[in-house]
Parts: C-alpha cells; structure tokens; sequence
C-alpha cells in the first residue's frame, strides 16, 4: 500500500549516467522539511511553487487546528495538534517530491518509476 502512494523513483543524468533515487527517506525528508528539500535539491525556480503549496497546506492546518481547540480541550487538543502537523508533513510530501521529479525531468534526466 506504501508503495501505491509513495512511489518510489530513480532518476538518470544523460551526461554521466549518474543515478539518483527519490524513494522513502526523500518522502520523509521532504515533508519534515518542504519547500527547503526542493531548494536543497538544487531547484532554485521551483522553490517558489513548492512555498505556495507549503503555505496553503499551513494554511489549512491552521485553520483545522484553530476548529479543534474550539471544541477540544486540554491533552485531547495537543494530541489532535501533533496528529494534524503529522497529517501535513505527510500530505505535503508527495507534492515536493512531485516539484523535484518534475525539476529533474525538465533538466533532461530520465525518470523512472521503480
């Protein structure tokens, strides 16, 4: 099921051959780190698109969080605020892995879906 919703893929630079593999761990790193993990990734030009996704998806989580503590009090809502900030590094990062695989397709590398 992992598999189904966080492809795995590997991506190949034509000059050298050179084989780079957005798998798991970039799943994990790019939604602890969002739109960082695409300038980290060297795509300057597509930081910008990866902050408008990072700031909708705050956005919304701010806005869930906001109508939880309303209605929940004390533990329960530091509990559903971890569950919800959980939720969003999730969510966001197939987006960021998307912007990156997306960055390496338009430098001419070939991706590749494993």
């Amino acid at each position: 099921m992992f598999h189904r919703y966080f492809p795995t893929y590997e991506v190949e630079e034509p000059e050298s051959n050179a084989i780079r593999s957005l798998d798991g761990s970039s799943y994990v790193v790019a939604g602890l780190f969002g739109c960082f993990y695409v300038l980290v990734k060297g795509f300057v030009g597509r930081f910008f698109l990866a902050l408008a996704v990072d700031l909708v998806g705050i956005a919304g989580a701010a806005f869930v969080v906001l109508a939880m503590v309303n209605y929940l009090g004390g533990a329960d809502a530091y509990i559903a605020m971890l569950m919800v900030l959980l939720g969003l590094c999730v969510v966001r990062s197939v987006p960021m892995i998307a912007i990156v695989k997306d960055g390496y397709r338009r430098r001419g590398w070939t991706v590749m879906r494993v």
